[in-house]
């Protein structure tokens, strides 16, 4: 788009000149019912993406970057900017604690006993024990990146970052403007406690967006109302000795 702000440029290969733009036979058939958006993540030091014996390696990528899960394009580090086209709710979900890439239950209710801390005493001293559910707080998404056309992608927020997706949260209702009006500029930021570091977002409000990127985010918006945005859960882990965050 014309407007687009600047940001780290595409590796993606540059369309032949007699593949037309709009030609889209073949997919006729396919809805968004029969797709999986792609996610917009931040690699951490224990994503599978970034551990070099795992299949799911992708080369060249380090922590505290930014990657596309669907066509792996790494967007690297440096800040990029979003339009929330739709704050899609938030939902828990249990992991295997022996595998953390097997789902064990997901949408799990808020008042399942899953979702809550407890107690247990360890070597004579009572600790608090995150619950086994993660919640996530999910988004779908605008990725503006100059030269190339937005991009509709999910983010997903947790543990760590669940505050930080609260305080967006009240931006976006407070402001009592549809959620595309805003434009933001996600920067990927380390973060520690005590011993542990990871990677997390900042936030910032930009301003407003311009007509363009308005009109063409509320187009997603309805297309997208009433059918269901699945979001693939991030199994990376991020450790920070905090028993207040459910994991």
């Amino acid at each position: 788009m014309a407007d687009a702000l600047a940001t780290r440029g595409s590796t993606a290969l540059a369309r032949p000149s007699f593949i037309k733009e709009g030609d889209v036979r073949g997919t006729e058939n396919i809805t968004t019912n029969d797709i999986k958006f792609p996610a917009l993540r931040l690699a951490q030091a224990m994503s599978p993406e970034v551990k070099r014996a795992d299949p799911a390696y992708l080369a060249g990528l380090r922590e505290g970057e930014l990657f596309n899960s669907i066509t792996r394009q790494v967007y690297g580090e440096e800040p990029v900017h979003l339009v929330i086209v739709n704050q899609l709710g938030h939902r828990n979900v249990e992991f295997d604690p022996d595998d953390r890439n097997v789902v064990l239950a997901g949408d799990i209710p808020d008042d399942d006993p899953r979702c809550d801390f407890t107690f247990q005493t360890i070597d004579g001293v009572q600790k608090r024990i995150k619950p086994r559910a993660t919640r996530f707080y999910d988004y779908l998404v605008l990725l503006i990146r100059e030269g190339v056309d937005p991009e509709l992608m999910t983010l997903s927020l947790k543990s760590t970052q669940l505050k930080k997706a609260k305080v967006l949260n009240s931006q976006l209702k407070l402001s009592k403007l549809p959620t595309f009006a805003h434009l933001f500029k996600a920067t990927p930021v380390p973060e520690h406690k005590g011993a542990n570091s990871w990677y997390g977002w900042r936030f910032d409000a930009v301003g407003y967006v311009s007509e363009e990127l308005y009109n063409l985010a509320s187009k997603d918006y309805d297309k997208m109302q009433g059918k269901s945005v699945v979001v693939e859960a991030d199994v990376a882990e991020v450790k920070d000795d905090d028993d207040s965050i459910p994991f």
